[in-house]
């Protein structure tokens, strides 16, 4: 047999297109390593989602060894039929070897060819990495041992034994080579398909196979479990089979035959067993999942009354990842309808086993099943303080908890979410480590928290004491009592004590080291591993400056009236896996309780905060100490899994100290919170954004999303060549490996998706909240939100808003208000918090405005001083209230007028604004809005606080103002502000308009848009034409295009042709921004250009042209022509000169009635 596999294995060695293959698959893949290192490298200051690359050689090496398997479909067959060409099979035949042989060396040698690469490839990362000592390689980093053996000697081997023996079986059942080829790259192709569709439920069919494997860790000791050593013995049970199915159809004869039929039929039924046994087990945990959800759901509805937890105090014994084992007494109010012989429910992890309950001393009966703890107690009497003491024991069931998310995570396809990388488990539990979230209901929950949509908070005081192994830190909430910190045989024991109430309980736990320091009262601690507290050894050359800046914070919060809560924050470093997003509708990702902040071990460990610090040195020249802070205080800022200190200091009371129920509590509750950062990050000098995110940003497949590329540098008809090779890298192989920058693209735009917005102005937050919660609904709602909470900050400006929400949190600080007590607040303190929202929950109501042209005179104030007086007139046809933020552009500065010249006045973009006024306009009311400068103005610029297409912009352009400076005129004071007009728009002939949306438009030969999307791209934009969606179409492709406008003309009679330019002068919103492939300072230029528009009238062609460049914005004239009654097209093409081409809209106004 050795000399048969060494034969086979000259074939294969002796081909050229074998070694061709070998050095691309590994300059391919050393290449993609090098690309996500970089990537990794550069984004992770930002964004640090996709794990470092040391942890990834499950997605690293899977893609060596994929295009290894790709490429042995090809080679593998070439060596067949060469042995059938050179009749190496017959002589092979007429020697007395077994069937089972043959087959056996052909797998093998297939095995050593294809695995080849792939070893060749972690080799060279592994020799790279050793020489880190030598040379500057940060980016190569050894592979994390433990997954890199399971990898070389478990899902390698698998998987490519599995494959060659696969492969021997078709190309010895068939002798046509391309068909041979097809069957392979078909079947090849297939398990890639439905690797892309393999889910987190699923795991346990396909966790051995590349791609797919968990990512290493340093943290938690990766063990083989029973289940890991029956997937991997099914894989090479079925790869058995095929061997022996090639030989049982072998065209040979084999004294053994009849026994390789036995012992396939054995080997079928074995795999049949195995194969079954997973299933079950698949099937059994999906069906308990389930289980759960349906018992939550159905008893959290059927509660009449509520249980308010007051205190909890427990004793808590861990033993190293075995069981641990609870003392825990709550202290709890009961209150609504209560029973004579009431019944406690409680949310419990059904890993524990609960061995004995009693309710105020006197034992109590009790059951257990799929999560509810239920307690029947005799009597108990409604709202007064009740004392619930229960004792259980076990393992905590990690695959529970979260059983109010709006989205199982569990069942969308990994291929088609970011999800893995932000952590699958609800908890860990092992012998290195111990997480234990409050969401995974490890202590006794409420039930009534769980109503959908409609829950509260409890709040409570704690007292825990817990004892752990030697050498091991834990951390639960409140203050370590230094006294409490006890040794006892095998471990030692902790007490924390907590006296301001809290809403959450999570432990963590594990063989970690602690450092400490305390700040303005603060204590900071830092629970992390040895080598991980290597990595800051750069704090520790800043740690003056770092804690003078904390200082300073901790300073502007207490003089903002945020005086921090918190006695201790706690930064705990915590394992990849461990989940970090939390549940209900929004699924937002929540790093932990009050005062705690979760560093993921692939996270912030790996920034490289000294080549930050050097390459910003080298480039601004700034002191080391105030780089490093601003890098450390910008990471933890921008960083969507790390610390805002300054927002999260005041999140500490708004998030963590009150509560909202009633069936709008979802919505309120986080427009409330978004009005609160929005106020709160400005003192900070932050500038203002909003810390929370949906989890929908990570399913990016959901959300479909199809932002325009780049075409790096090639001319469009290259780029159009290249795209199919482009598009089946980025489908099948990028989307293992480039993560960051998928997720920045979707986190940035996920609001500004154009179906998300037609979602949202199409439907009442009530409509959507009793929708199926699909990423693209969530999002519809958290835009809603978002546009309320601005319309709120805008509307009661920063001061008045920030002291609202203060004495709200005052008011209802640890417990639950609801929408009625946020009005009834409101109106004490002479807020219209009321006339301002509208009914904004039950109804989609929104404000129309219609605008007047702008009124500009130079007068004298009554000091004497000469100033432009701007007034216009906005009147509200809508159904609720609107909110307009103004201002007022001026001047330029000196950098616009030496890049633009005398074309500044025209076509600059970033001319800056000063703000105006606040305007309220009530529906069926008209304002006169008055704005002065010292200069001259130029527009004013109008946003809409209210959710509307294209972003919200209107800008009025001043066309010239009047004098009235002289003698004759008394000096008039200064407007600045409304108030009531009688002002009334003016009914306009807007004559027959053909938009770009209409049915009557169309493309090239009169294709929709849609059909010629290869050409053509619509974009959303504030200053097109449109009534509900301003929209316009462009193209800048080198193809011949053209846009036709079809119109019929009622009667005959000269008619005005005018076509509709966009105005490009208004601050771009962010939707169109992103979207356009040639944004930049110049955007103008893609627009400039001359346009021929073509139409047949009575048999004769007819042209005009226009110049974009020379024509005013809005409608612009082209001619006037005498129509006949009946259809006219117009076509729209761009002259030689010019290769970009739009098209918003036409209009054809009547001027004459008659014939010419």
């Amino acid at each position: 047999m050795i000399n048969l596999i060494l034969h086979e294995a000259r074939i294969y060695f002796r081909q050229a297109v074998y070694w061709v293959t070998f050095g691309l698959v590994v300059v391919v893949s050393l290449t993609l390593y090098s690309v996500y290192s970089w990537d990794h490298a550069q984004l992770q200051i930002n964004s640090p989602i996709s794990p470092h690359p040391r942890y990834m050689v499950d997605f690293l090496g899977g893609l060596a060894l994929v295009m290894s398997l790709l490429m042995a479909c090809f080679y593998g067959r070439n060596v067949f039929t060469k042995d059938r060409f050179y009749r190496i099979d017959e002589v092979v035949n007429s020697k007395p070897t077994a069937n089972l042989r043959i087959v056996l060396s052909k797998v093998i040698v297939l095995m050593i060819v294809t695995s080849l690469p792939v070893y060749t490839f972690i080799l060279c990362i592994q020799f790279f990495a050793g020489l880190h000592a030598i040379f500057d390689l940060t980016a190569v980093r050894s592979f994390e041992p433990f997954t890199l053996l399971k990898f070389l000697f478990i899902t390698c081997p698998c998987s490519v034994f599995l494959f060659a023996s696969v492969c021997v079986l078709v190309n010895r059942v068939c002798r046509f080579n391309l068909l041979t080829l097809a069957v392979m790259f078909g079947v090849l192709m297939l398990c890639f398909k439905l690797l892309g569709q393999v889910t987190p439920k699923s795991f346990v069919f396909f966790e051995a196979l590349p791609m797919l494997s968990s990512i290493g860790s340093d943290m938690i000791q990766s063990l083989i479990s029973p289940l890991d050593l029956l997937r991997y013995l099914n894989f090479v049970l079925i790869a058995l089979l095929c061997c022996f199915l090639t030989v049982v159809v072998m065209n040979r004869i084999d004294p053994l035959n009849k026994v390789y039929w036995s012992i396939t039929a054995f080997l079928a039924l074995v795999c049949t067993t195995t194969a079954s046994g997973l299933l079950l087990n698949y099937s059994t945990s999906t069906t308990q999942i389930t289980e759960w959800r349906k018992t939550y759901q159905l008893l959290a509805g059927e509660q009449t009354h509520t249980i308010d937890i007051e205190a909890i105090n427990a004793k808590m014994l861990v033993m190293l990842g075995k069981t641990i084992r609870v003392e825990v007494g709550l202290d709890l109010v009961v209150s609504g309808e209560v029973d004579q012989s009431p019944e406690l429910l409680f949310s419990l992890n059904p890993g524990f086993q609960v061995l004995s309950a009693s309710v105020d001393g006197v034992s109590a009966d009790f059951a257990s099943q799929n999560g509810i703890l239920s307690i029947v107690t005799t009597s108990i009497s409604p709202n007064t303080l009740t004392a619930v003491r229960l004792v259980y024991q076990g393992r905590p069931d990690t695959n529970f908890g979260y059983l109010d998310s709006s989205i199982d995570v569990d069942s969308v396809p990994v291929g088609e979410q970011l999800l893995s990388y932000l952590g699958t488990q609800n908890a860990i539990f092992n012998r290195q480590y111990a997480a234990l979230p409050h969401g995974v209901s490890w202590l006794p929950l409420a039930l009534d928290n769980f109503r959908p949509y409609s829950r509260s908070k409890d709040f409570f005081t704690t007292d825990f004491t817990i004892s752990v192994p030697a050498g091991w830190e834990a951390s639960l909430p409140g203050a370590l009592i230094p006294s409490s910190n006890v040794a006892q045989k095998g471990g030692r024991s902790l007490r924390f004590v907590s006296n301001t109430p809290i809403g959450r309980v999570d432990l963590f736990a594990g063989p970690l080291e602690r450092r400490s320091t305390t700040l303005e009262g603060v204590e900071f601690v830092v629970l992390a591993t040895e080598q991980q507290l290597k990595t800051l050894a750069i704090f520790a050359e800043h740690q003056d400056r770092l804690f003078e800046r904390i200082t300073e914070i901790l300073t502007i919060a207490d003089d903002a009236g945020y005086k921090n809560s918190c006695e201790t924050v706690r930064l705990i470093s915590v394992p990849h896996n461990f989940r970090l997003y939390s549940s209900g509708v929004f699924m937002n990702s929540i790093m932990a309780g009050p005062c705690y902040f979760l560093f993921r071990e692939h996270g912030f460990w790996t920034v490289n905060f000294d080549a930050m610090i050097s390459d910003n040195i080298l480039w601004v020249g700034q002191d080391s100490s105030n780089t490093f802070v601003a890098y450390v205080e910008y990471y933890f800022r921008e960083n969507r899994f790390g610390l805002n200190l300054g927002l999260d200091l005041a999140n500490n009371f708004f998030d963590y100290q009150i509560g909202v129920t009633g069936p709008e509590a979802v919505a309120l509750e986080i427009i409330l919170s978004y009005l609160h950062d929005l106020v709160w990050t400005e003192p900070m000098g932050a500038g203002r954004y909003m810390d929370k995110f949906s989890i929908s940003a990570f399913l990016p497949h959901n959300m479909e999303f199809k932002p325009a590329g780049s075409t790096f540098g090639l001319s469009p008809s290259m780029y159009r060549r290249l795209s199919i090779v482009m598009w089946f890298f980025s489908h099948h192989f990028k989307t293992h490996t480039m993560h960051i920058d998928k997720m920045l693209s979707v986190s940035n735009q996920e609001l500004e998706a154009e179906d998300i917005q037609t979602m949202a102005l199409e439907s009442s937050l009530h409509e959507l909240l009793s929708q199926p919660l699909t990423p693209k609904v969530i999002e519809a709602i958290r835009l809603k939100c978002v546009t309320l909470s601005q319309k709120l900050f805008y509307a009661l400006g920063a001061e008045k808003a920030k002291d609202f929400l203060q004495k709200l949190v005052k008011e209802y600080q640890f417990s639950n208000f609801s929408l009625q007590d946020v009005y009834r607040l409101a109106e004490v303190e002479d807020i219209p918090l009321q006339s301002i929202l509208g009914d904004w929950f039950e109804l989609e109501q929104n404000p129309v405005f219609r605008f007047s042209t702008l009124e500009t005179i130079l007068r004298l104030d009554l000091t004497g001083s000469a100033y432009f007086q701007t007034l216009f007139d906005v009147k509200n046809e809508g159904d609720s209230t609107g909110i307009l933020q103004t201002s007022i552009t001026s001047r330029f500065s000196e950098a616009d007028l030496a890049i633009w010249g005398q074309l500044a006045s025209e076509v600059a973009l970033y001319a800056p604004s000063i703000p105006g006024p606040t305007v309220w306009v009530p529906p069926g009311e008209t304002v006169q809005v008055g704005i002065t400068s010292e200069t001259q103005p130029y527009r004013i610029t109008v946003q809409n606080t209210d959710l509307e297409f294209g972003g919200g912009f209107t800008i009025l352009w001043e066309k010239g103002f009047t004098d009235q400076t002289g003698t004759e005129f008394a000096p008039v004071e200064q407007f600045v502000g409304y108030r009531q007009s009688d002002w009334t728009p003016l009914e306009e002939d807007t004559g027959i308009v053909i938009d770009d949306l209409d049915a009557e438009f169309s493309v090239d030969r009169r294709n929709s848009v849609e059909q010629s999307r290869s050409i053509w791209t619509r974009y959303v934009y504030s200053a097109a034409w449109g009534l509900k969606r301003p929209t316009f179409v462009y193209s800048a492709s080198d193809r011949d295009k053209r846009a036709i406008f079809a119109a019929t003309i009622p009667e005959g009679g000269q008619w005005k042709l005018e076509f509709h330019v966009p105005d490009l002068r208004a601050r771009l919103n962010n939707s169109f921004g992103w979207r356009f492939p040639n944004y930049n300072s110049a955007f103008w230029h893609s627009f400039n250009g001359d346009y021929v528009f073509s139409t047949e009238i009575s048999g004769q062609n007819m042209s005009f042209e226009l110049s974009i460049g020379e024509s005013d914005f809005g409608w612009v004239s082209v001619g006037d022509v005498w129509l006949d009654e009946g259809l006219i097209e117009v076509v729209v093409t761009a002259s030689e000169q010019t290769q970009h081409l739009f098209a918003d809209a036409i209009r054809w106004t009547k001027i004459t009635p008659g014939s010419q």
